[in-house]
Protein backbone atom coordinates (compact mmCIF):
# COMPACT_ATOMS: atom_id res chain seq x y z
CA UNK A 1 0.00 0.00 0.00
CA UNK A 2 1.15 3.52 -0.69
CA UNK A 3 -0.25 7.01 -0.76
CA UNK A 4 -0.12 9.52 -3.58
CA UNK A 5 1.88 11.79 -1.27
CA UNK A 6 4.53 9.07 -0.84
CA UNK A 7 4.74 8.60 -4.59
CA UNK A 8 5.18 12.32 -5.26
CA UNK A 9 7.66 12.69 -2.43
CA UNK A 10 9.91 9.92 -3.78
CA UNK A 11 9.53 11.34 -7.31
CA UNK A 12 10.54 14.82 -6.13
CA UNK A 13 13.58 13.35 -4.36
CA UNK A 14 14.76 11.86 -7.65
CA UNK A 15 14.14 15.14 -9.48
CA UNK A 16 16.22 17.07 -6.91
CA UNK A 17 19.01 14.53 -7.23
CA UNK A 18 18.93 14.93 -10.99
CA UNK A 19 19.24 18.69 -10.67
CA UNK A 20 22.32 18.24 -8.50
CA UNK A 21 23.90 15.92 -11.06
CA UNK A 22 23.02 17.76 -14.26
CA UNK A 23 25.06 20.89 -15.06
CA UNK A 24 23.11 24.02 -14.23
CA UNK A 25 21.90 25.74 -17.37
CA UNK A 26 21.07 29.41 -17.71
CA UNK A 27 17.50 30.36 -18.28
CA UNK A 28 16.71 30.39 -21.99
CA UNK A 29 13.52 31.94 -23.24
CA UNK A 30 11.41 30.01 -25.71
CA UNK A 31 12.17 32.66 -28.33
CA UNK A 32 15.94 32.21 -28.04
CA UNK A 33 16.30 28.43 -28.07
CA UNK A 34 17.42 26.59 -31.21
CA UNK A 35 14.52 24.62 -32.66
CA UNK A 36 15.55 22.12 -35.33
CA UNK A 37 12.93 19.93 -36.95
CA UNK A 38 12.78 16.70 -34.93
CA UNK A 39 11.76 13.46 -36.63
CA UNK A 40 11.62 10.30 -34.51
CA UNK A 41 11.08 6.88 -36.03
CA UNK A 42 10.45 3.86 -33.85
CA UNK A 43 11.11 1.01 -36.24
CA UNK A 44 9.19 -2.25 -35.91
CA UNK A 45 11.50 -5.07 -34.80
CA UNK A 46 14.61 -3.26 -36.08
CA UNK A 47 17.58 -5.24 -34.85
CA UNK A 48 21.27 -5.59 -35.70
CA UNK A 49 20.97 -8.88 -37.57
CA UNK A 50 24.77 -9.09 -37.90
CA UNK A 51 24.63 -10.38 -34.32
CA UNK A 52 23.52 -13.65 -35.96
CA UNK A 53 26.95 -14.14 -37.50
CA UNK A 54 28.04 -17.78 -37.31
CA UNK A 55 24.48 -19.05 -37.69
CA UNK A 56 23.22 -16.95 -40.60
CA UNK A 57 25.23 -15.46 -43.44
CA UNK A 58 24.07 -13.08 -46.17
CA UNK A 59 24.98 -12.36 -49.78
CA UNK A 60 25.17 -8.65 -48.82
CA UNK A 61 25.06 -6.76 -45.54
CA UNK A 62 21.44 -6.19 -44.40
CA UNK A 63 22.69 -3.34 -42.18
CA UNK A 64 24.55 -1.63 -45.02
CA UNK A 65 22.44 1.51 -45.27
CA UNK A 66 22.07 1.92 -41.51
CA UNK A 67 25.87 1.80 -41.11
CA UNK A 68 26.36 4.35 -43.91
CA UNK A 69 24.49 7.06 -42.00
CA UNK A 70 26.86 9.08 -39.82
CA UNK A 71 25.55 10.04 -36.41
CA UNK A 72 25.46 9.11 -32.76
CA UNK A 73 24.81 5.38 -32.40
CA UNK A 74 24.34 3.01 -29.50
CA UNK A 75 21.86 0.50 -28.12
CA UNK A 76 18.48 1.02 -26.50
CA UNK A 77 17.72 -1.54 -23.80
CA UNK A 78 14.13 -2.72 -24.03
CA UNK A 79 11.49 -3.98 -21.61
CA UNK A 80 9.95 -6.13 -24.33
CA UNK A 81 10.97 -8.94 -26.62
CA UNK A 82 9.26 -9.98 -29.86
CA UNK A 83 6.14 -7.83 -29.37
CA UNK A 84 4.15 -5.30 -27.27
CA UNK A 85 5.46 -2.34 -29.26
CA UNK A 86 3.32 0.09 -27.26
CA UNK A 87 5.60 -0.18 -24.23
CA UNK A 88 8.67 1.19 -26.04
CA UNK A 89 6.53 3.86 -27.66
CA UNK A 90 5.04 4.87 -24.30
CA UNK A 91 8.51 4.97 -22.71
CA UNK A 92 10.04 7.27 -25.32
CA UNK A 93 7.13 9.71 -25.36
CA UNK A 94 6.60 9.91 -21.58
CA UNK A 95 10.04 9.13 -20.14
CA UNK A 96 8.54 6.48 -17.83
CA UNK A 97 10.13 3.05 -17.39
CA UNK A 98 7.40 0.45 -17.99
CA UNK A 99 9.36 -2.21 -16.08
CA UNK A 100 7.11 -1.65 -13.07
CA UNK A 101 3.89 -2.09 -15.04
CA UNK A 102 2.12 -5.41 -15.28
CA UNK A 103 3.50 -7.18 -18.35
CA UNK A 104 0.04 -7.72 -19.84
CA UNK A 105 -1.15 -4.16 -19.39
CA UNK A 106 -1.37 -1.37 -21.97
CA UNK A 107 -1.10 2.17 -20.59
CA UNK A 108 -2.73 3.60 -23.71
CA UNK A 109 -5.84 1.51 -23.06
CA UNK A 110 -5.92 1.70 -19.28
CA UNK A 111 -4.66 5.15 -18.33
CA UNK A 112 -5.00 7.50 -21.28
CA UNK A 113 -8.43 9.03 -20.82
CA UNK A 114 -7.25 12.55 -20.05
CA UNK A 115 -4.27 14.88 -20.59
CA UNK A 116 -0.95 13.05 -20.18
CA UNK A 117 2.38 14.84 -19.71
CA UNK A 118 4.75 13.95 -22.56
CA UNK A 119 7.64 15.03 -24.75
CA UNK A 120 5.01 16.24 -27.23
CA UNK A 121 3.81 18.92 -24.81
CA UNK A 122 7.39 20.03 -24.11
CA UNK A 123 7.97 20.61 -27.83
CA UNK A 124 4.59 22.30 -28.22
CA UNK A 125 5.64 24.75 -25.48
CA UNK A 126 8.57 25.58 -27.77
CA UNK A 127 6.19 26.22 -30.65
CA UNK A 128 6.48 22.95 -32.58
CA UNK A 129 3.81 21.60 -34.87
CA UNK A 130 3.47 17.92 -33.94
CA UNK A 131 2.25 14.95 -35.95
CA UNK A 132 2.19 11.19 -35.33
CA UNK A 133 2.18 8.69 -38.21
CA UNK A 134 1.51 4.96 -37.97
CA UNK A 135 0.87 2.88 -41.13
CA UNK A 136 -1.75 0.70 -39.47
CA UNK A 137 -5.24 1.00 -38.00
CA UNK A 138 -5.27 3.90 -35.53
CA UNK A 139 -7.41 1.85 -33.15
CA UNK A 140 -4.52 -0.58 -32.61
CA UNK A 141 -3.40 -0.07 -28.97
CA UNK A 142 -5.91 2.85 -28.92
CA UNK A 143 -3.40 5.23 -30.46
CA UNK A 144 -6.23 7.33 -31.89
CA UNK A 145 -7.16 8.19 -28.29
CA UNK A 146 -3.69 8.22 -26.68
CA UNK A 147 -1.98 10.53 -29.19
CA UNK A 148 -4.33 13.51 -28.78
CA UNK A 149 -4.10 13.18 -25.00
CA UNK A 150 -0.31 13.44 -25.29
CA UNK A 151 -0.71 16.63 -27.28
CA UNK A 152 -0.20 15.70 -30.94
CA UNK A 153 -1.80 18.17 -33.34
CA UNK A 154 -2.48 15.46 -35.90
CA UNK A 155 -2.48 11.67 -36.19
CA UNK A 156 -2.22 9.99 -39.58
CA UNK A 157 -2.97 6.27 -39.68
CA UNK A 158 -3.08 4.03 -42.77
CA UNK A 159 -6.57 5.21 -43.72
CA UNK A 160 -5.24 8.76 -44.14
CA UNK A 161 -1.85 8.04 -45.68
CA UNK A 162 -1.00 9.14 -49.20
CA UNK A 163 1.70 6.48 -49.62
CA UNK A 164 0.63 2.90 -48.89
CA UNK A 165 2.85 0.60 -50.98
CA UNK A 166 3.30 -2.80 -49.35
CA UNK A 167 6.51 -4.56 -48.40
CA UNK A 168 5.20 -7.04 -45.89
CA UNK A 169 2.81 -4.48 -44.45
CA UNK A 170 2.90 -0.82 -45.52
CA UNK A 171 6.56 -0.34 -46.35
CA UNK A 172 9.11 1.77 -44.55
CA UNK A 173 9.72 3.50 -47.87
CA UNK A 174 6.06 4.56 -47.77
CA UNK A 175 6.54 5.82 -44.21
CA UNK A 176 9.55 7.86 -45.36
CA UNK A 177 7.55 9.29 -48.26
CA UNK A 178 4.64 10.10 -45.95
CA UNK A 179 6.93 11.92 -43.49
CA UNK A 180 8.36 14.00 -46.35
CA UNK A 181 4.86 14.68 -47.70
CA UNK A 182 3.56 15.80 -44.30
CA UNK A 183 6.66 17.94 -43.76
CA UNK A 184 6.19 19.69 -47.09
CA UNK A 185 2.47 20.32 -46.52
CA UNK A 186 2.58 21.01 -42.79
CA UNK A 187 -0.30 23.17 -41.73
CA UNK A 188 1.88 25.56 -39.72
CA UNK A 189 4.76 26.40 -42.04
CA UNK A 190 6.20 28.97 -39.66
CA UNK A 191 6.63 26.38 -36.90
CA UNK A 192 9.38 23.78 -36.46
CA UNK A 193 8.23 20.25 -37.31
CA UNK A 194 8.03 17.37 -34.84
CA UNK A 195 7.06 13.99 -36.25
CA UNK A 196 6.80 10.70 -34.39
CA UNK A 197 6.56 7.77 -36.78
CA UNK A 198 5.95 4.15 -35.85
CA UNK A 199 6.75 1.67 -38.63
CA UNK A 200 4.93 -1.61 -39.26
CA UNK A 201 6.69 -3.30 -42.20
CA UNK A 202 8.72 -5.86 -40.21
CA UNK A 203 5.92 -6.95 -37.90
CA UNK A 204 5.33 -10.69 -37.44
CA UNK A 205 3.38 -12.45 -40.18
CA UNK A 206 -0.21 -11.81 -39.11
CA UNK A 207 -1.81 -8.89 -37.24
CA UNK A 208 -5.52 -9.16 -36.48
CA UNK A 209 -5.97 -11.37 -39.54
CA UNK A 210 -4.03 -9.04 -41.86
CA UNK A 211 -1.30 -10.93 -43.72
CA UNK A 212 1.86 -9.71 -45.36
CA UNK A 213 2.03 -8.87 -49.05
CA UNK A 214 4.80 -8.19 -51.59
CA UNK A 215 7.62 -9.43 -49.37
CA UNK A 216 11.16 -8.30 -50.16
CA UNK A 217 13.75 -10.82 -51.38
CA UNK A 218 16.66 -8.36 -51.30
CA UNK A 219 18.88 -10.64 -49.17
CA UNK A 220 19.81 -14.27 -49.70
CA UNK A 221 20.22 -15.98 -46.32
CA UNK A 222 22.35 -19.09 -45.75
CA UNK A 223 21.92 -21.20 -42.62
CA UNK A 224 25.36 -22.23 -41.43
CA UNK A 225 23.91 -24.04 -38.42
CA UNK A 226 20.62 -25.79 -37.94
CA UNK A 227 18.21 -24.21 -35.48
CA UNK A 228 16.07 -26.70 -33.54
CA UNK A 229 12.43 -26.62 -34.59
CA UNK A 230 12.98 -24.39 -37.62
CA UNK A 231 11.00 -25.72 -40.58
CA UNK A 232 11.55 -24.52 -44.14
CA UNK A 233 8.50 -22.28 -43.74
CA UNK A 234 9.90 -20.66 -40.61
CA UNK A 235 13.29 -20.21 -42.25
CA UNK A 236 11.53 -18.45 -45.10
CA UNK A 237 9.90 -16.05 -42.64
CA UNK A 238 13.31 -15.30 -41.15
CA UNK A 239 14.71 -14.74 -44.65
CA UNK A 240 11.91 -12.26 -45.36
CA UNK A 241 12.56 -10.50 -42.07
CA UNK A 242 16.28 -10.11 -42.89
CA UNK A 243 15.36 -8.61 -46.28
CA UNK A 244 12.94 -6.31 -44.46
CA UNK A 245 15.76 -4.98 -42.28
CA UNK A 246 17.70 -4.14 -45.45
CA UNK A 247 14.66 -2.26 -46.82
CA UNK A 248 14.27 -0.38 -43.53
CA UNK A 249 17.85 0.85 -43.65
CA UNK A 250 17.39 1.86 -47.28
CA UNK A 251 14.27 3.89 -46.39
CA UNK A 252 16.08 5.58 -43.50
CA UNK A 253 18.93 6.53 -45.82
CA UNK A 254 16.37 7.98 -48.26
CA UNK A 255 15.04 10.16 -45.42
CA UNK A 256 18.46 11.43 -44.32
CA UNK A 257 19.45 12.07 -47.95
CA UNK A 258 16.31 14.18 -48.42
CA UNK A 259 16.92 16.33 -45.34
CA UNK A 260 20.62 16.63 -46.17
CA UNK A 261 19.50 18.92 -49.00
CA UNK A 262 17.32 21.14 -46.78
CA UNK A 263 18.47 24.38 -45.17
CA UNK A 264 16.21 23.98 -42.15
CA UNK A 265 18.18 22.28 -39.37
CA UNK A 266 16.76 18.80 -38.83
CA UNK A 267 17.46 15.96 -36.40
CA UNK A 268 16.36 12.38 -37.02
CA UNK A 269 16.19 9.91 -34.12
CA UNK A 270 15.76 6.27 -35.10
CA UNK A 271 15.48 3.20 -32.86
CA UNK A 272 14.02 -0.29 -32.77
CA UNK A 273 11.13 -1.09 -30.46
CA UNK A 274 12.23 -4.68 -29.71
CA UNK A 275 14.11 -7.63 -31.19
CA UNK A 276 12.32 -10.07 -33.49
CA UNK A 277 10.91 -13.19 -31.88
CA UNK A 278 13.55 -15.24 -33.72
CA UNK A 279 16.49 -13.61 -31.94
CA UNK A 280 16.91 -15.89 -28.92
CA UNK A 281 16.73 -19.09 -31.01
CA UNK A 282 19.41 -17.84 -33.38
CA UNK A 283 21.63 -16.42 -30.63
CA UNK A 284 21.40 -19.71 -28.74
CA UNK A 285 22.35 -21.65 -31.86
CA UNK A 286 25.45 -19.47 -32.17
CA UNK A 287 26.18 -19.75 -28.43
CA UNK A 288 25.89 -15.98 -28.10
CA UNK A 289 24.89 -14.08 -24.97
CA UNK A 290 21.08 -14.13 -24.70
CA UNK A 291 21.16 -10.59 -23.29
CA UNK A 292 21.79 -9.45 -26.89
CA UNK A 293 18.10 -10.18 -27.53
CA UNK A 294 17.05 -7.33 -25.24
CA UNK A 295 18.61 -4.36 -27.01
CA UNK A 296 18.12 -2.64 -30.34
CA UNK A 297 20.17 -0.01 -32.23
CA UNK A 298 19.53 3.70 -32.08
CA UNK A 299 20.83 6.51 -34.27
CA UNK A 300 20.75 10.30 -33.91
CA UNK A 301 21.51 12.09 -37.18
CA UNK A 302 21.46 15.77 -38.09
CA UNK A 303 21.91 17.79 -41.26
CA UNK A 304 24.03 20.34 -39.38
CA UNK A 305 27.15 20.16 -37.25
CA UNK A 306 26.16 18.95 -33.79
CA UNK A 307 29.78 18.86 -32.58
CA UNK A 308 29.43 21.77 -30.20
CA UNK A 309 26.29 20.43 -28.57
CA UNK A 310 27.66 16.91 -28.26
CA UNK A 311 30.86 18.19 -26.65
CA UNK A 312 28.86 20.11 -24.06
CA UNK A 313 26.28 17.42 -23.36
CA UNK A 314 25.94 15.55 -20.07
CA UNK A 315 25.38 12.03 -21.38
CA UNK A 316 28.20 10.02 -22.90
CA UNK A 317 28.09 9.92 -26.67
CA UNK A 318 26.78 6.60 -28.00
CA UNK A 319 26.04 5.06 -24.61
CA UNK A 320 23.63 2.15 -24.06
CA UNK A 321 20.48 3.27 -22.28
CA UNK A 322 16.86 2.43 -21.52
CA UNK A 323 14.25 3.44 -24.07
CA UNK A 324 12.73 5.50 -21.23
CA UNK A 325 15.92 7.58 -21.05
CA UNK A 326 16.17 8.15 -24.81
CA UNK A 327 14.00 11.27 -25.08
CA UNK A 328 15.95 12.90 -22.21
CA UNK A 329 19.17 11.87 -23.94
CA UNK A 330 17.91 13.49 -27.15
CA UNK A 331 17.10 16.80 -25.41
CA UNK A 332 20.56 16.78 -23.85
CA UNK A 333 22.21 16.28 -27.25
CA UNK A 334 20.11 19.15 -28.64
CA UNK A 335 21.09 21.31 -25.64
CA UNK A 336 17.46 21.97 -24.79
CA UNK A 337 16.79 22.66 -21.09
CA UNK A 338 15.49 19.59 -19.29
CA UNK A 339 11.94 19.42 -17.99
CA UNK A 340 11.22 17.94 -14.58
CA UNK A 341 10.86 14.44 -16.03
CA UNK A 342 14.29 14.84 -17.64
CA UNK A 343 15.94 15.50 -14.28
CA UNK A 344 14.10 12.49 -12.89
CA UNK A 345 15.63 10.31 -15.59
CA UNK A 346 19.09 11.77 -15.04
CA UNK A 347 18.89 10.56 -11.43
CA UNK A 348 17.60 7.09 -12.37
CA UNK A 349 20.24 6.67 -15.06
CA UNK A 350 23.03 7.66 -12.68
CA UNK A 351 22.13 4.82 -10.28
CA UNK A 352 20.97 2.24 -12.83
CA UNK A 353 22.25 2.98 -16.36
CA UNK A 354 20.32 -0.07 -17.54
CA UNK A 355 17.12 -1.12 -15.82
CA UNK A 356 14.70 -3.34 -17.71
CA UNK A 357 12.69 -6.49 -17.09
CA UNK A 358 15.63 -8.48 -18.45
CA UNK A 359 18.78 -6.61 -17.41
CA UNK A 360 19.54 -4.48 -14.36
CA UNK A 361 22.97 -2.87 -14.18
CA UNK A 362 24.11 -0.47 -11.46
CA UNK A 363 26.49 2.49 -11.61
CA UNK A 364 29.47 0.19 -10.96
CA UNK A 365 28.72 -1.94 -14.02
CA UNK A 366 27.48 -4.94 -12.05
CA UNK A 367 24.38 -6.83 -13.09
CA UNK A 368 21.76 -7.79 -10.54
CA UNK A 369 22.99 -11.37 -10.06
CA UNK A 370 26.31 -9.92 -8.88
CA UNK A 371 24.81 -7.36 -6.49
CA UNK A 372 25.84 -7.56 -2.85
CA UNK A 373 23.15 -8.13 -0.25
CA UNK A 374 23.16 -4.39 0.49
CA UNK A 375 22.88 -3.52 -3.20
CA UNK A 376 19.92 -5.86 -3.60
CA UNK A 377 18.21 -4.28 -0.62
CA UNK A 378 18.82 -0.80 -2.06
CA UNK A 379 17.48 -1.93 -5.41
CA UNK A 380 14.35 -3.37 -3.81
CA UNK A 381 13.53 -0.01 -2.26
CA UNK A 382 14.28 1.76 -5.53
CA UNK A 383 12.06 -0.62 -7.52
CA UNK A 384 9.22 -0.15 -5.03
CA UNK A 385 9.47 3.62 -5.37
CA UNK A 386 9.46 3.33 -9.16
CA UNK A 387 6.31 1.25 -9.01
CA UNK A 388 4.64 3.75 -6.69
CA UNK A 389 5.54 6.67 -8.91
CA UNK A 390 4.41 5.22 -12.21
CA UNK A 391 1.16 3.87 -10.81
CA UNK A 392 0.26 7.07 -9.01
CA UNK A 393 1.32 9.66 -11.58
CA UNK A 394 0.39 7.88 -14.81
CA UNK A 395 -2.98 6.84 -13.41
CA UNK A 396 -3.59 10.31 -11.96
CA UNK A 397 -1.74 12.65 -14.36
CA UNK A 398 -3.27 15.79 -12.86
CA UNK A 399 -0.99 15.19 -9.87
CA UNK A 400 2.04 16.04 -12.00
CA UNK A 401 0.64 17.73 -15.08
CA UNK A 402 3.65 20.03 -15.44
CA UNK A 403 6.49 17.47 -15.42
CA UNK A 404 7.03 17.86 -19.19
CA UNK A 405 6.49 21.63 -19.36
CA UNK A 406 9.29 23.75 -20.77
CA UNK A 407 11.02 24.97 -17.59
CA UNK A 408 11.57 28.68 -18.43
Amino acid sequence: DYSEEEALSSYDAQVNKGKELYPASKEISVADIEKPNVIVIMSEAFYDVNRFEGVLSYDKDPMQYFYEIEGITGNTMTNIYGGSTHYSEFEFLTGWNSKSMNSGSCPYKEDFDEHQPSLVRYLKDLGYYSIAIHPYDGRFWKRYIAYPYMGFDKFVDRSQMTYTEMCGYISDESLTNEIIYQYEKKESSNKPFFCFGVSIANHIAIINGDQKENMSTAIDVTYEKEIPGYSDAKKERVNQYISGIYETGKALKQLTDYFETKEEPTVIVFFGDHAPNYAIDILNAGKKDKDLAYSTPYLIWSNYDMTKTVESSYFEDGMDLNVSYLSTYMLDKLQMPLPTQGYYNVALQADYPVETRYIICNEFGRQYNSFSKKEKSEYFNHALDLKKQIQAIVEEPKMASDIWDYPY
